[in-house]
């Protein structure tokens, strides 16, 4: 998982296990070198289990949680207000950009679970997923929208390809990647 600030892109997985261990080496790279915030909105598995797997995996969960370089949330928070109106991730990004600078980090990377839109939230998504790429262009931050493949199959074809299409790059992790 390599990508520049300000890059936009779709990760699709058939496999969460393969997906939570590429991200996590991801995560550990980018918080051990002290070089970024990392943002996880995660759907399919819990905020505690989403913590517990970075443990294992030898990130130091609690230091980087206290100073703030590592975020953990569930989607919903990140995506939709209190009662339920799709909000967008643009005020989180802002301030966590905000802590970025603080905190003398390069930028921020979010790995986004895109499960919390489906299968009833597929307007929104297509909102977030069309208006995200220029929010960010000029921004310091890297966006990960992660799709389960039954998920993103169950588009329709036209709403693959304009998502596809609003992403810098399209990557399929296969069962067992390491």
């Amino acid at each position: 998982m390599q990508s520049q600030f300000g890059n936009h892109n779709l990760i699709l997985f058939t496999n969460r296990d393969t997906m939570k261990n590429i991200c996590s080496k991801y995560c550990k790279t980018a918080l051990d070198s002290s070089s970024e915030i990392v943002l996880i909105l995660t759907y399919y598995e819990t905020v505690k289990d989403w913590l517990n797997y970075l443990k294992n995996d030898g990130i130091c969960v609690e230091k980087y949680k206290n100073d703030g370089s590592l975020v953990v949330i569930e989607s919903r928070k990140g995506f939709f207000g209190l009662l339920n109106d799709f909000v967008g991730i643009m005020i989180m990004i802002r301030m966590l950009l905000g802590r970025a600078n603080k905190l003398a980090k390069k930028g921020l990377t979010i790995i986004s679970d895109m499960g919390v839109f489906f299968p009833n939230r597929t307007e929104d998504l297509i909102k977030h997923e069309t208006e995200i790429s220029t929010s960010i262009q000029d921004l310091k931050v890297k966006i990960y929208c992660v799709y389960n493949k039954l998920d993103f199959e169950s588009l329709r074809e036209e709403q693959r390809q304009l998502l596809e299409s609003n992403h810098n790059e399209v990557l399929s992790v296969q069962e067992g990647e390491k």
